[in-house]
């Protein structure tokens, strides 16, 4: 997909996807009643995902490996933590 989309194409798609994961991540903090803990990590993985565009517009290869590997693993243990937090703390 992304190839018949082309760079700025697939850049976009990316950001409606990534739109979308974070309208969802707020519907199961609200249906999970989550507090505090959950919802300042769901803005820590805003943060995260606004950097990650960021750095794949550059399009260099580092960039690249950083945007989409190394911020997609901070972003997943962001989303454990949180949650666990969020459990385990009262």
């Amino acid at each position: 997909m992304p190839v018949r989309l082309g760079i700025a194409g697939s850049l976009e798609m990316a950001r409606l996807a990534h739109g979308f994961m974070l309208v969802l991540l707020l519907g199961f903090g609200l249906i999970s009643h989550l507090h505090v803990p959950y919802y300042l990590g769901l803005a820590i993985i805003l943060v995260c995902v606004v950097v990650q565009h960021a750095l794949a517009r550059r399009q260099d290869p580092v960039s690249l490996n950083t945007a989409f590997f190394r911020m997609n693993a901070v972003i997943s243990a962001m989303f454990l933590v949180a949650v666990v937090t969020d459990v385990v703390l009262p």
